[in-house]
């Protein structure tokens, strides 16, 4: 029986690598597409040590969270473009001002 933790919103597998997948997504622009996110993923988990652990329903989930992940950063971006982000900063109560 599966262990899941929500984040985003949503519930994940606990054996999904949410840290190292989150770590290369921060490392990738955000104007990539997700085809080629999910492709590098894909071939990341495929030439793993771990590869043998990984089902198709937890390969699926680690495609997801780190599309999620994409999504966040690109949702940061447009809000450092749009200044939105600095607005919040300046009125933020623990001194980001």
């Amino acid at each position: 029986m599966a262990t899941y933790i929500t984040e985003f919103g949503k519930q994940w597998d606990e054996r999904v690598p949410r840290s190292a997948i989150s770590w290369l997504i921060n490392r990738i622009h955000v104007g990539t597409s997700d085809e080629k996110i999910i492709a590098n993923l894909k071939e990341r988990i495929a030439n793993s040590p771990q590869a043998s652990e990984y089902t198709q329903e937890l390969i699926d989930q680690s495609v997801a969270y780190a599309i999620e992940c994409h999504r966040q950063n690109q949702a940061t971006y447009r809000a450092v473009q749009s200044g939105f982000l600095g607005e919040l900063m300046k009125s933020a109560p623990n001194g980001l001002k």
